[in-house]
């Protein structure tokens, strides 16, 4: 299985942009396959090989927020493996940022609330995740939150203000996780049968 994760982007110091991974999100993904390949998307030359799973990692902010050089060269990144995967029908994952980027995509709404910490989410009734738990406790570590998602969003769980946790768009085989999976000591079996159930 080969995996691309589209990384975050950091200034370090004036003018000095890193490209940056939680090497717990690889530790993450080899829970759900040992023998996963994984390639750091950025730049087009990644754009010829196959992969099974496009994740956009979190850690930036959308530019509609916040236009700062870290978050232009993010969207750049984004909008070339966004296209990419949405051409060959690669699912893709979108962890916090990356779900938001998604569904700023479709214009739904998002509001500024900062999240940090642990809450309690509800799963819904959908076709995507049919699981007996009806809820769980998740991390938080979000400035943004999502209100509202169109016709062309399922929703799988939702906090107790009524904000958008996880959701899961068909047409384009796109899993949304407004929490961070690779962010527990021991990782959650929840969030791992997810994934599979995206690939």
């Amino acid at each position: 299985m080969n995996i691309g994760i589209v990384p975050t982007v950091r200034e370090t110091y004036k003018d000095q942009y890193e490209f940056s991974i939680d090497i717990k999100l690889v530790k993450f993904l080899k829970k759900i396959n040992n023998k996963t390949k994984i390639t750091f998307l950025s730049d087009n030359s990644k754009l010829n090989f196959k992969y099974d799973l496009i994740i956009f990692a979190g850690g930036n902010d959308l530019i509609k927020f916040d236009k700062s050089q870290n978050n232009l060269i993010r969207k750049k990144l984004d909008d070339i493996f966004y296209l990419k995967a949405k051409r060959e029908k690669i699912p893709m994952l979108g962890i916090c940022y990356g779900a938001t980027y998604f569904v700023n995509k479709f214009k739904n709404k998002i509001i500024k609330k900062k999240k940090i910490g642990n809450h309690n989410v509800i799963f819904k009734n959908n076709k995507f995740f049919k699981n007996k738990i009806k809820s769980t406790k998740v991390n938080s570590f979000k400035n943004f939150c999502i209100k509202k998602l169109d016709k062309n969003f399922e929703i799988i769980a939702q906090s107790n203000d009524d904000l958008i946790e996880a959701f899961f768009n068909s047409k384009f085989k796109f899993l949304g996780l407004m929490w961070h999976p690779e962010r527990y000591k021991k990782f959650k079996q929840i969030d791992i049968k997810l994934v599979k159930n995206l690939l």
